[in-house]
């Protein structure tokens, strides 16, 4: 039952991502390109982990304290998989998505149709990770096992994103 909150926060930052490309003074980002920016990968990392911070860690830390309260500590290692489980997805869809730095597009209807279908994706990601997990809570030492794995995979979607050339971003 505790794995709905595990995996709950996710739900409050999938989205997010997409709005931050978005503002009505989207003109203004003509200062991303005259930065001494080599990689504007930087940036749009720079965006995921101030997402990630303020939407997603105080969500998740309130859920767990109230787990952790009702079922005790041996939630905790599933609760540490859970935290780099969501980053994993939040991250594979960041990955595969347009890449946009933020504020730097105007919103209009027309730029909004392809959203359902990477909604769609996100949540058979989402969905076969949370089976993946409930099989594996019943087995601690593959709980161990996978905790490094999902950090690894976290760390290298990462270094993908930062890595990105002026090449890859859509203006």
């Amino acid at each position: 039952m505790f794995l709905f909150f595990v995996y709950l926060p996710m739900f409050s930052i999938s989205n997010s991502r997409i709005f931050v490309e978005f503002h009505e003074n989207f003109q203004a980002s003509w200062i991303y390109q005259s930065t001494p920016v080599a990689n504007p990968g930087q940036i749009i990392t720079g965006g995921l982990k101030a997402l990630l911070t303020k939407f997603f860690i105080l969500i998740y830390l309130v859920l767990f304290a109230f787990a952790f309260y009702v079922w005790g500590i041996g939630i905790v290692d599933d609760f540490i998989l859970g935290l780099f489980n969501n980053v994993l997805i939040f991250l594979i869809t960041a990955n595969l998505s347009e890449h946009y730095l933020p504020f730097s597009r105007q919103q209009n209807t027309k730029q909004q149709s392809g959203r359902f279908a990477q909604s769609m994706m996100q949540l058979l990601i989402i969905a076969a990770l949370v089976g993946l997990h409930y099989l594996v809570i019943k087995i601690d030492w593959l709980t161990y096992f996978l905790i490094p794995i999902a950090a690894a995979g976290c760390w290298f979607l990462f270094k993908r994103i930062r890595a990105l050339p002026w090449l890859k971003i859509s203006f």
